[in-house]
């Protein structure tokens, strides 16, 4: 899998694990894995392994515990789907950092706390999906 650019296994009936040895595909720019039965963590280490990842779509699986910060270190991310999943947790301050970011969803989740104001600073967002969780506190944002 060492040329593997696009993993897209969108809409089967794929179970078990997160696969972890996505974290080893350098070239890896898209990973699709919506509408699957994957279980278990997204693993810490797909950044900066995956380094050229682009696209992270996870929605609708069994993914649970929390979001890795580590995620962050994928600066090359602009959309990130981790909807109707269950993931715990705050969503990491670091997401901040993805100046390329321009799609974060996350709804149909356990999240919880505050929205971090460091996601204003990804200046090319564009959409911010977060219904659906246990988020508390003021809502602060520069548009």
């Amino acid at each position: 899998m060492g040329s593997l650019e696009r993993l897209i296994l969108s809409n089967n009936k794929i179970f078990g694990p997160f696969l972890v040895n996505i974290s080893f595909c350098q070239k890896l720019k898209v990973v699709d894995f919506s509408s699957n039965m994957f279980s278990g963590t997204i693993p810490s280490g797909i950044c900066p392994g995956a380094s050229s990842l682009e696209e992270f779509r996870v929605p609708d699986n069994l993914i649970s515990d929390q979001i890795p910060k580590q995620l962050s270190q994928c600066w090359k991310l602009k959309p990130i789907d981790l909807s109707l999943n269950y993931l715990n947790g705050t969503i990491p301050t670091e997401i901040g950092n993805l100046e390329n970011l321009e799609q974060f969803i996350a709804w149909y989740n356990g999240l919880e706390g505050n929205i971090s104001m460091e996601l204003g600073k990804c200046k090319n967002l564009k959409d911010l999906i977060l219904n659906n969780n246990h988020l508390t506190g003021e809502f602060q944002w520069n548009c």
